[in-house]
């Protein structure tokens, strides 16, 4: 077929129709894709480029969903130990409840011992405990003021004075009162004072602290075992043989050694806290002092000369009760032991999606799309503080066991306190070993967290390099298409112009 052979500027108007035609194909195809670059084609280097950024941006955005399952798995974790940690605290709750109880074990032996026969300070009585545990309790004391009657013979013979019986007032800063009122009668004796002053004494909070006796010549002492100040005087104003005459003056502390009182002796054994609930000290129908045993085991009992409490080294024994579980330490006994099998529950329920890091479980989290040597990594385990796994959490890992529901003289026996008191630190521990596992957990999973940040900040870096090497300017493609349709319009009327030109030459033919 022969070829039509068109006017030069026919063809020029018809080529620049084709060329706006072809640009305004391509101004539309970046309109429609929002792409300047869609292919290798267009710009390979730009291309390959944003490919390569697209991948790296595709494969960190899929760790993402790694790290956000992670972050599951540790947050069920923690929210496990946190509430393994509320039952230990229920247990040690528990276990002081059974501590506190005190008859699970029948009073054993009593000893009755007289408490006047040390001589000197130093001398001690010494209450040996199960396990080696040696308590010593002082007999005398250097820490003492005394005030000696003047006027009151040897014996029992002789009498205040001569005149009427009156009112003394002993005053010590040792008293609760500061002062403590005594009526005395003319015809008193020694021991008639001794007897009245200590009884008027007991009626003071503190008035163990203070003691009247005899001493070598059968005259009235007056000691105070804290060393202050102790005095006597006249409190009614007799005018003839007052009770005062039966004093010196006041003295201040002489650090003389003064025998501990049976009241004090018992004061400082039932206020003495590695005593209590061990031994129990009273005085008998004789007024001496009375100790008995309160535990399961047999005491110690050394500061003996033959039968005197002296500080001597002989030994008596106070024979153990005999143990009992109450109501109130089985009901404890079975609590602790249904605490300890949820505790094992709330252990295998942390679980998340299959992993379950208190079970002993392994978490690997991934946060590059490297392998190798340049891959970014993360294992999250539960572990010791040296190091190794942990393994599976349980109350038997963490060094409990279940309580014995009966007196049998095992470990765990509620029966036992020294028992209890080893239950007690074995959960301080056990509540230190929960901490340190929610410290790691807490430590990956703030890391976790900083990494999934990060990850998604390169992301939105990648994704903008991505879209600065390939997407097309929307406002310039716009005023593109604009552009090309006016020139299209105006490639028209040229080539309509042109066309005009040629059919002058019709006219011409006709």
């Amino acid at each position: 077929m022969s070829s039509i052979n068109l006017a030069a500027n026919v063809r020029q108007g018809l080529l620049s129709l084709q060329d706006t035609s072809s640009l305004q194909a391509i101004t539309t195809q970046h309109l429609a894709t929002g792409k300047k670059v869609s292919s290798a084609l267009d710009n390979p280097v730009n291309f390959f480029t944003a490919a390569g950024l697209d991948g790296r941006s595709s494969q960190l955005s899929g760790l993402l969903d790694g790290m956000s399952n992670g972050i599951q798995v540790m947050q069920a974790a923690n929210k496990g130990l946190t509430s393994i940690t509320s039952v230990i605290q229920q247990l040690q709750s528990t276990v002081k409840t059974a501590r506190q109880d005190s008859s699970s074990v029948t009073l054993g032996a009593t000893l009755s011992v007289g408490t006047n026969q040390a001589t000197a300070a130093g001398k001690q009585l010494t209450v040996g405990l199960s396990g080696g545990v040696n308590v010593n309790v002082d007999l005398a004391t250097t820490k003492a003021a005394t005030l000696t009657a003047s006027a009151v013979p040897a014996g029992t013979g002789g009498s205040v004075g001569t005149g009427k019986g009156g009112d003394i007032q002993i005053s010590s800063s040792s008293l609760s009162g500061g002062t403590v009122k005594v009526t005395l009668a003319d015809a008193d004796k020694a021991d008639d004072i001794v007897t009245k002053i200590n009884a008027a004494l007991d009626k003071d909070s503190n008035g163990a602290n203070v003691r009247a006796s005899k001493d070598g010549t059968g005259k009235v002492v007056l000691t105070d075992f804290n060393g202050n100040a102790v005095s006597a005087t006249d409190a009614s104003n007799n005018t003839a043989g007052t009770t005062a005459a039966a004093f010196g003056a006041p003295v201040a502390a002489t650090g003389a050694t003064a025998v501990l009182t049976t009241d004090l002796l018992l004061k400082s054994i039932n206020n003495n806290a590695a005593l209590s609930g061990k031994v129990t000290a009273s005085k008998d129908a004789s007024g001496n002092l009375q100790l008995q045993n309160a535990t399961s085991k047999d005491i110690t009992l050394t500061g003996f000369t033959g039968a005197n409490l002296d500080g001597g080294t002989a030994t008596k024994t106070l024979t153990a009760g005999t143990p009992f579980l109450s109501a109130t330490r089985q009901n404890a006994a079975n609590q602790f032991n249904s605490l300890l099998d949820q505790l094992n529950s709330m252990a295998k329920d942390a679980g998340y999606n299959g992993t379950n890091l208190l079970a002993g479980d392994k978490l690997k989290l991934n946060f590059n799309e490297k392998t190798g040597k340049d891959a970014s990594t993360l294992n999250v385990q539960t572990q010791n503080p040296d190091g190794t796994a942990f393994g599976a959490l349980s109350y038997t890992s963490l060094g409990l066991s279940q309580a014995s529901t009966k007196a049998d003289g095992t470990t765990n026996d509620f029966t036992n306190n020294d028992n209890l008191d080893a239950i007690t630190d074995s959960l301080t521990s056990a509540l230190s070993t929960i901490q340190t596992q929610s410290s790691q957990l807490g430590s990956a999973l703030s890391l976790t967290q900083t990494r999934q940040d990060f990850t998604k900040q390169i992301i939105d870096v990648l994704t903008t390099g991505s879209g600065n090497l390939t997407n097309a300017d929307m406002n310039q493609e716009a005023a593109n298409s604009q552009a090309l349709s006016t020139r299209q319009s105006l490639g028209i009327s040229a080539l309509s112009l042109a066309n005009t030109a040629n059919q002058g030459i019709l006219q011409l033919l006709r």
